[in-house]
């Protein structure tokens, strides 16, 4: 996996596993901006013949950016790609492709499962869940996160917002554009450190 994501990162391109089709914008405008993409509803008809409901993340170019710039932008797309599809755990939201049709070049999509209840933070607002339930959502997040570790990452990002639930009521990691992998000496492979500082420890 480490020598995909170096050649991906280095030839800014990705394997053709990756790819899919059969993805059907819901509206054309996004439902949420992010610090370099934008997050669509979709519709993508599976292998199955299956309708699903998904998520795009599309990464936003930007008309005055440098070359370098966006190829900066675009290697960090890559390598969350390539870390998210290789992540297979029930609390974390399922990567399903990339999608390079539905969005004029070059601009590419991530696929992901749409989570119709939304974040933990507006799903606990909406529902003002027992306090049992709230720990088992803690709980479903510390599994996610085990199994992060295990695979020698973490997240980089962890906050409410990057924490959404499932429609049986489970607790589900996304957003793993700043995660690292752990060296084998325990540090970070990281230069700086990343994430959101309210959320971020002391």
């Amino acid at each position: 996996h480490q020598i995909v994501r170096t050649l991906a990162a280095t030839l800014g391109l990705l394997p053709e596993d990756l790819s899919i089709s059969g993805v059907v914008l819901s509206n054309d405008r996004p439902v949420k901006h992010g610090g370099f993409s934008d997050i669509f509803r979709a519709d993508y008809l599976n292998k199955s013949g299956d309708s699903v409901a998904v998520a795009l993340k599309v990464l936003r170019i930007f008309q005055d950016e440098t070359d370098n710039a966006r190829e900066r932008t675009r290697s960090k797309f890559f390598k969350e790609v390539l870390v998210w599809w290789n992540l297979k755990h029930e609390n974390i939201v399922p990567f399903l492709g990339v999608d390079s049709t539905t969005f004029p070049s070059p601009e590419i999509a991530m696929v992901t499962r749409w989570m119709h209840r939304g974040d933990v933070i507006s799903y606990m607002e909406k529902n003002s869940p027992c306090s049992p339930y709230a720990m088992q959502l803690v709980n479903l997040n510390l599994a996610g996160l085990q199994y992060l570790h295990s695979e020698n990452l973490v997240h980089g990002d962890l906050r409410g917002g990057n924490i959404l639930v499932d429609d049986e009521g489970h607790a589900c990691l996304t957003d793993f554009g700043l995660a690292a992998f752990i060296e084998s000496d325990t540090s970070v492979k990281s230069s700086t450190r990343s994430g959101t500082t309210r959320w971020m420890a002391p």
